[in-house]
């Protein structure tokens, strides 16, 4: 854990990502984060229809490291 070992960000963790829904016959992308440095992320936006759901993780907070990603959940208010 970054508090254990004087780092301020886990190098783990995903610093630019896009998340892409699947509409007709293309990727579209609903929602783009760059400079993230949280662990646990919460996106609210309107409805949308869509079969799939892609999350395409562009880079970490260090270098070399690869990315985590253990859940996502999705739900409809």
């Amino acid at each position: 854990m970054p508090f254990n070992n004087g780092e301020e960000v886990a190098p783990m963790c995903v610093k630019d990502y896009d998340i892409e829904i699947w509409r007709g016959d293309k990727w579209e992308n609903l929602l783009s984060v760059r400079g993230n440095y949280m662990r646990f992320r919460v996106h609210k936006f309107g409805a949308v229809k869509s079969q799939k759901l892609k999350i395409v993780l562009r880079s970490t907070n260090g270098d070399g490291s690869m990315a985590r990603l253990y859940e996502v959940r999705v739900y409809m208010d």
